[in-house]
């Protein structure tokens, strides 16, 4: 089995340019930390193979769905702001018709799923600003499903609903907030560190005794285990597209 590859907590300089991860990025180093994540990726592929390469099995897919992905990346890979592996960012199917073909293409859907078909001829005479104007109405289309997945009994009226859907909101989470957790976590669960020096490591600027400086690693533990055994993690996947 591949030893997990975290950063030593107790060296910031291990985290590397922190500063500049997107949330998606931050997403990924707690997921990669969730034990059951780590025991699929031994599972499915330590062969270390692409995610073309085999590793898209259904039984795969299904697994990589509880972490919120469609793609088992394996825990000690290095990130790549390319990956589109997040089931909340990831168009399930698209198609075309060629132009020099009379064909049509189909789709099956089942419940939960949205087609918006795009009928891009009108760009010729009307210009790329249609494209605008095709999404903000597919926007419409996908919150009114999301309201009736949310929301199917109306309890929330339609403005209520509504702000629900709109309401993915950019946390105002600084970067140092969401590492100190995550060299909690590292320390507490991955590396065997007790409470007690993580307490006097990172929380003593500020907290002149110690019970206020392990209440403070306390409840950063707490919160770091949501992120990665709750899988809170996943809900900063798409505050990079607001």
């Amino acid at each position: 089995m591949t030893t997990p590859n975290f950063p030593v907590w107790s060296n910031v300089d291990d985290y590397g340019d922190y500063r500049q991860w997107t949330y998606r990025r931050w997403a990924w180093e707690f997921l990669r930390r969730n034990r059951k994540y780590i025991d699929a990726c031994v599972r499915f592929n330590e062969s270390r193979r692409g995610p073309r390469g085999g590793r898209n099995s259904a039984e795969m897919v299904a697994v990589a769905a509880q972490f919120g992905r469609w793609d088992l990346k394996h825990f000690n890979d290095p990130y790549d702001e390319k990956d589109r592996y997040w089931l909340s960012e990831r168009v399930v199917s698209h198609g075309w018709v060629e132009r020099k073909d009379d064909g049509r293409k189909t789709f099956d859907l089942v419940a939960g799923q949205v087609a918006i078909v795009f009928d891009v001829r009108p760009i010729v005479s009307s210009g790329p600003a249609a494209l605008r104007a095709m999404l903000d109405q597919a926007t419409e289309i996908l919150t009114a499903e999301y309201r009736e997945l949310t929301d199917p009994e109306g309890k929330l009226g339609y403005k209520g609903s509504l702000a629900k859907a709109a309401g993915v909101r950019k946390p105002r989470l600084k970067p140092e907030t969401l590492l100190e957790k995550l060299r909690v976590y590292d320390a507490t669960v991955h590396q065997g560190a007790s409470i007690d020096d993580v307490a006097e490591r990172l929380f003593a600027e500020g907290r002149p005794n110690q019970s206020s400086r392990q209440r403070a690693a306390y409840n950063s533990r707490t919160q770091a285990k949501a992120m990665v055994e709750e899988l809170k993690c996943l809900e900063l996947v798409p505050r990079d597209y607001v």
